[in-house]
């Protein structure tokens, strides 16, 4: 999602430099990809140059979605740029908090949800904020939400008493080789404080979950096998089974789960491959859908195709001829 945040700041950007503010920033007005690699901002039906945002508010006109809009453009008074800014911050936080920016009273979401750092709840605050005092350019806006995302204290200092968001910041540029090279206790401390996330049932632990798991699958490739097995153990049943953001399934972690079964090596390619047969076994194929059989065929091609597909090599063929027979009788 920061990602999407950064696109949208820089794509306001360009407008702004254009002389044109959009005057319409919400929800509906943003697409994002089907890879949801990237997020594009739409409508600009109603943007305006500066000049003629002048003339129109010379009327009192109130141009926009109610919610969404600042002050000074619910009041028909003149607007620039910042007004964009008054209603990304307010975006950002529906779609962080699942919900509408409470009126009058600020809930923080650093403190519902330590996954998110306090300096995002500063962003949404300034942008909020009266024109004069709000967050000057598209621009800074970008690059503080990127800011949020590091860290500047050591490993061992961030799991002993770092907040979630901290350790999910910390994990996030190790790469396999790093991470099989921490101490052994820290890395058990962080697959501690990654099950205890995973297994909370906490919804406004959901994102810093999925987020944890996706960055261990691919950074755990080289750690021992019994280590391993306990990332991808509940990575193959968030990605398939649970329910993520209204839906079944979780697409991050299937394509993660794929990727890992291409790059793993022999023995992070048996875990993979064992954790999925254990999942399907109590699995009745026939009555699952579509989508659910393609996904689950996409892993298990990943598998087979692998030069490190060794063990196992049997029992995933048996299902993937079930999975071919399923799909072809339909």
């Amino acid at each position: 999602m920061r990602t999407w945040f950064r696109q949208l700041a820089n794509c306001i950007e360009y407008a702004h430099a254009a002389g044109v503010v959009h005057r319409d920033i919400k929800p509906e007005n943003i697409i994002v990809t089907p890879d949801r690699a990237n997020a594009y901002l739409v409508d600009f039906g109603i943007a305006l140059s500066a000049q003629d945002s002048r003339k129109l508010t010379e009327y009192g006109y109130a141009i926009g979605t109610p919610g969404y809009i600042s002050p000074e453009q619910i009041a028909g008074k003149e607007v620039d740029h910042r007004t964009d800014l008054y209603s990304l911050g307010v975006t950002l936080y529906e779609a962080l908090a699942g919900k509408p920016v409470p009126v009058g009273d600020y809930e923080e979401l650093s403190t519902a949800d330590e996954s998110i750092p306090p300096q995002i709840d500063e962003l949404i605050q300034e942008c909020l904020a009266p024109a004069e005092r709000r967050v000057p350019t598209a621009k800074n806006f970008g690059t503080r939400l990127a800011d949020s995302a590091r860290v500047f204290k050591p490993l061992s200092e961030v799991l002993a008493h770092g907040r979630l968001h901290e350790l999910a910041a910390a994990l996030n540029p190790l790469d396999a080789d790093d991470f099989v090279r921490l101490p052994p206790g820290q890395r058990a401390l962080v697959l501690l404080k990654c099950d205890d996330v995973v297994t909370s049932g906490s919804e406004t632990l959901r994102p810093a979950a999925i987020a944890l798991l996706e960055t261990l699958l691919r950074i755990g490739l080289l750690i021992p096998k019994v280590e391993y097995q306990e990332i991808v153990r509940p990575t193959i049943d968030w990605a398939y089974e649970q329910h993520s953001f209204g839906r079944q399934g979780c697409w991050p972690l299937q394509e993660a789960l794929v990727y890992a079964a291409s790059a793993a090596r022999t023995e992070a390619h048996a875990v993979i491959a064992k954790e999925l047969l254990l999942f399907l076994d109590d699995k009745r194929l026939a009555q699952k859908p579509n989508w659910y059989l393609q996904v689950l065929r996409n892993l298990l091609s990943s598998l087979l195709a692998d030069q490190s597909c060794q063990e196992h090599v049997a029992e995933l063929s048996i299902v993937m001829r079930e999975f071919n027979r399923t799909q072809r009788a339909r």
